[in-house]
């Protein structure tokens, strides 16, 4: 049989045996496509979860460090022990901070797992923000030690052995 070109179903031969060309026009052209529904699986929502608790941990690992540099410099009332309880107090902000990312970072990786949204899951700011921040933070803490035992003179001695 002999197929006509006229207006039957989209590229298919329609039941009247006519080919459609209607996939060819601009009406149909800019039709935006079907949301994609994806199978959501708990495993997703247990990775979520872990990703919170891993930066929950790290977030009270480094308030854990601005309390213990304030609780070991309570007493020191020089410039050193000032310069050490600014920076437990900036640690304990960062921890803060860190909280309500991850917060708001799990919510809002649950609110697309529940909806099912096909995307693109993952943070690309947030791990590195957290890396450079704890090489700040050890950085520092490490130079305000050396520079203590410089000003004590007690890495002198130790190096020269006197």
């Amino acid at each position: 049989t002999r197929r006509k070109w006229g207006r039957g179903g989209r590229g298919k031969a329609s039941s009247r045996g006519t080919m459609s060309l209607a996939w060819m026009l601009p009406s149909t052209v800019n039709r935006r496509p079907p949301p994609v529904v994806t199978k959501t699986e708990p495993k997703q929502f247990y990775a979520s979860e872990r990703t919170f608790l891993t930066w929950m941990n790290m977030s009270v690992t480094i308030g854990s460090i601005g309390s213990s540099l304030v609780a070991i410099t309570v007493k020191d009332q020089s410039h050193y022990g000032q310069s050490v309880t600014y920076l437990a107090a900036a640690f304990t902000l960062l921890s803060i901070i860190y909280i309500l990312y991850a917060v708001q970072v799990h919510f809002w990786r649950r609110r697309l797992i529940r909806r099912k949204r096909e995307g693109n899951y993952d943070d690309p700011y947030g791990p590195m923000a957290l890396a450079v921040t704890l090489v700040l933070i050890y950085s520092t803490v490490f130079s305000l030690g050396i520079s203590k035992l410089v000003a004590n003179k007690s890495i002198t001695t130790v190096i020269v052995g006197a």
